[in-house]
């Protein structure tokens, strides 16, 4: 239901099944229902499932779930929220994730903050040592779109 933009169904299923049914949801359930609401544009609700999640629920967020949510905060123009869910994500022993630390250089750098959205890679770099190169796309792509191809 999700894949086909089906969002109130994918959220009745979630419902049914998970609460309902009493059948225990996995992290990867919670990650499409949080996606769901933010393709939904309801990114306070997903927020709320990511509460739920912390709360209720006898295992943590995935760094997935922070890659769905500080990706729609950025999107949301929501940004320090992202960085507050980033430091969250890193209090709670979550290695550093590149696509989480992609989200918020991508959010900088389309605000016109390359000073910040540089911090945030120099950080990424001191965290982890090897990264996939997904940054580093994101700044060419940011660099051709303001037309600096030299």
């Amino acid at each position: 239901m999700y894949h086909a933009a089906r969002y109130e169904e994918a959220i009745s299923l979630f419902q049914f099944f998970f609460n309902q049914s009493n059948i225990v949801p996995n992290i990867v359930s919670y990650n499409v229902l949080i996606n769901t609401h933010c393709d939904a544009s309801r990114v306070y609700v997903a927020l709320d499932v990511y509460a739920h999640i912390l709360a209720n629920v006898p295992f943590g967020p995935s760094s997935v779930t922070y890659r769905h949510l500080t990706k729609r905060l950025v999107e949301a123009d929501r940004i320090s929220d992202a960085m507050n869910l980033l430091r969250e994500m890193l209090n709670k022993g979550h290695g550093a994730d590149s696509l989480v630390y992609n989200n918020l250089i991508s959010g900088f750098l389309e605000l016109g903050n390359l000073e910040r959205a540089n911090e945030f890679f120099d950080e990424l770099r001191e965290r982890c040592l090897v990264y996939d190169g997904t940054v580093n796309a994101t700044y060419i792509e940011w660099f051709f779109k303001k037309g600096m191809r030299q």
